[in-house]
């Protein structure tokens, strides 16, 4: 343990004095992720596309090899002056197998080392054309291939984006092996961990942490938060190490299902393997919701289940699933360094005193910068309700809200608000309205409770012939309905508050001749004043609520 401290004080150092943007001092917050600029999948040395799709951009530090079919879209950053974002950037060669990259919605591409390539601008009759690129003496049908859906220059595909994937991954190390170095915080159900149930309470403002081994992991069905969820303000780390340091391939075969809106959640939740030097390989279990963090390791996509959630690792294989861009976006704070004191609940110069120096208005040990009470005594900081203010001195509520806490505090959740199957969890946060589920379990995370997903029952109900997601997490004024159907509708979709209050209401056409369609709704004047709204999208065969969040 000592030389891992000294290691990682090394790494810490390497890190504050040599990345492009140094932080100004080691207790400054951190974004894991930060240095990877974005790109959906991030890594140091090669990436291998074998098939099916990424909605989010890549950047390769290595070679790219393609060998099969994949479509790859969702560029968000322009270089040196393109009129087109870039989905694709590979820092060496690309190693032509077999198949084709499709890179879609006019996204440009970038390439280090274009030895092994042949860039076609025009067609095979000489009309300027949507680009190709394919192995070296090849010819503009030629296979395998890269497709773009718009012409981009030569220039611009060999122009370098500068990206410095050594100092992004010096980074994500320090990183990696800090958050490895932090207890388990959290608590859980007792209970349900011994029937391979994860139950976690989370700390309000605050990094959460869990320390689990890869067999541990494993072992888990489903994880559900009592209470509060992961969120810019309490984001979730979950700290997973092997046993033994040597082993060439570690299999996370049975990945649990996140129960709730876990789409919501995953911008904060990161799962770090800062132990892995070799492989992992995702081969099933439930979608993952949340950030792949593995600097040293290979990681291996081999399940038909998407990853929602950045991808920032030594090597990928993308061989399964898709890949969707849900970006970690909150904070973690560093270690002070040593000498300093800083107001933030921790003896962090080692004398025994905590927050020595700082203001401590009601006198009661706790200093006002992290007292959720500042001006009445309250030690043990008592917050039932979880809202940030202590009890002592928090205003009791003006009235009950539908998000399935207690507000008003009389030991009822969402009184008053309609309740249709009468399991007790009122309709606009029941994942499953018209048959009763208390439990509220959702097997495959698609938002559907399982007593309603593609079953028959009395009344309304849903059918798995229909799906909708939501997106991006956390919306800013303009939301993405994307729905699948095998049906010809008209759909209404209606937009209300936490309190039921109907914001919002369009109608829409929808066909099974759909595939993945995106609906459009502005809601930049609906959301300015209230941060979660439900989304009921209604047709013949049923409604589907999906809660959704706004910067």
């Amino acid at each position: 343990m000592e030389i891992k401290k000294l290691l990682f004080s090394f790494v810490v150092c390497y890190f504050f004095f040599y990345v492009s943007k140094p932080l100004n001092a080691q207790s400054d917050p951190v974004n894991p992720t930060a240095a990877a600029t974005n790109f959906n999948v991030f890594t140091s040395g090669d990436a291998i596309a074998i098939k099916t799709e990424s909605e989010g951009s890549w950047a390769v530090g290595g070679d790219l090899t393609l060998d099969g079919t994949l479509n790859i879209f969702g560029g968000n950053t322009y270089y040196n002056g393109d009129t087109q974002p870039t989905a694709l950037v590979v820092n060496g060669k690309v190693n032509y197998v077999s198949g084709r990259l499709q890179v879609l919605e006019h996204n440009y591409i970038k390439i280090g080392d274009l030895s092994t390539s042949t860039i076609f601008e025009v067609d095979q009759n000489n009309v300027i054309s949507n680009t190709r690129i394919t192995p070296l003496g090849g010819h503009f049908d030629s296979t395998p291939s890269i497709a773009l859906s718009t012409p981009q220059p030569s220039t611009s595909i060999a122009a370098d984006p500068q990206i410095d994937f050594a100092a992004a991954f010096n980074q994500f190390t320090a990183v990696s092996d800090y958050l490895s170095t932090l207890s388990t915080n959290v608590s859980w159900n007792s209970n349900a961990f011994s029937q391979g149930k994860l139950w976690v309470d989370l700390i309000p403002n605050a990094t959460n942490v869990i320390n689990l081994t890869v067999d541990e992991f494993n072992s888990f069905s489903e994880i559900k938060f009592n209470g509060l969820v992961p969120s810019e303000t309490t984001p979730f780390i979950v700290n997973i190490t092997v046993v033994s340091a040597d082993q060439d391939v570690v299999t996370l075969h049975s990945w649990p299902n996140i129960v709730g809106g876990p789409l919501s959640y995953a911008p904060y939740i990161l799962y770090n393997f800062a132990d892995v030097n070799s492989t992992l390989n995702y081969t099933g279990g439930s979608q993952i919701y949340g950030t792949i963090y593995a600097p040293s390791a290979r990681f291996n996509n081999r399940s038909n289940f998407n990853i929602d959630g950045q991808i920032i690792v030594e090597a990928f294989e993308q061989n399964s699933g898709e890949v969707h861009p849900y970006i970690f976006d909150t904070t973690i704070g560093f270690p002070p360094t040593p000498s300093e004191e800083i107001c933030d609940g921790i003896d962090n110069n080692g004398d025994g005193v905590i927050d020595e120096g700082f203001a401590d208005t009601d006198g009661d040990g706790v200093a006002d910068c992290i007292d959720n009470c500042p001006e009445v005594a309250n030690p043990d900081q008592a917050d039932l309700d979880g809202n940030g203010i202590g009890d002592v001195c928090d205003e009791p509520e003006i009235e009950e809200i539908c998000d399935g806490i207690d507000n008003n505090r009389d030991g009822v959740i969402d009184e008053g608000f309609t309740d249709t199957d009468g399991d007790g969890v009122a309709d606009c946060v029941d994942n499953c309205i018209y048959a009763y589920n208390p439990d509220q379990t959702d097997s495959d995370g698609n938002g559907i409770g399982d007593a309603c997903d593609g079953v028959a029952a009395a009344g309304p109900f849903y059918r798995s012939s229909f799906g909708l997601e939501t997106y991006p997490v956390p919306f800013n004024g303009t939301l993405n309905l994307k729905y699948r159907t095998t049906l010809d509708a008209n759909a209404t979709i209606e937009v209300v508050d936490i309190s039921g209050r109907l914001l919002k209401r369009l109608t829409h056409t929808i066909s099974k001749d759909d595939i993945n369609s995106v609906i459009t709704v502005d809601l930049s004047t609906e959301s300015q004043n209230n941060k979660v709204l439900f989304v009921r999208f209604i047709t013949s065969e049923g409604t589907i609520v999906k809660r959704v969040m706004s910067k």
